[in-house]
């Protein structure tokens, strides 16, 4: 599956490809506890993004809550800490499914930031007038 992966978001051009294999994973009855085994030890933030979206696809029911709250609150670190804003948004939008939205109120009310659009709490924005800024 790493391999797979990795062709899909390093070497072909097409994108199609790794949206085709994001969104049948589930359907053709892959096993999210090997996705997440994956997220758990991959380094590459596309491939990592690339899991995310494919673990999203699954019914909340199919990752057993032992399984689920660790994940969640890893989440919640990246979602923190990772300065990636495709990373940031995938698991923005994980979280949302899992429904996690009172959490991410509460982390927008403090990551705001004028005239800008918060890209990471800890450390980055994105200011319209001046570009990214730390």
């Amino acid at each position: 599956m790493e391999k797979s992966l990795d062709y899909c978001v390093n070497v072909d051009p097409d994108p199609r490809i790794r949206s085709y294999l994001i969104h049948r994973f589930q359907p053709l009855g892959a096993d999210p506890e090997a996705l997440l085994q994956q997220f758990d030890v991959e380094s590459k933030i596309d491939i990592q993004r690339a899991l995310l979206m494919s673990v999203g696809e699954f019914d909340e029911g199919k990752i057993p809550i032992p399984r689920r709250n660790p994940l969640i609150e890893k989440l919640e670190w990246l979602y923190e800490e990772n300065d990636d804003p495709g990373l940031h948004a995938e698991v923005e939008w994980l979280l949302r499914k899992w429904g996690k939205e009172a959490w991410l109120a509460s982390k927008k009310k403090k990551c705001q930031v004028r005239k800008g659009i918060t890209l990471s709490c800890k450390r980055s924005y994105l200011n319209v007038e001046k570009g990214i800024g730390t």
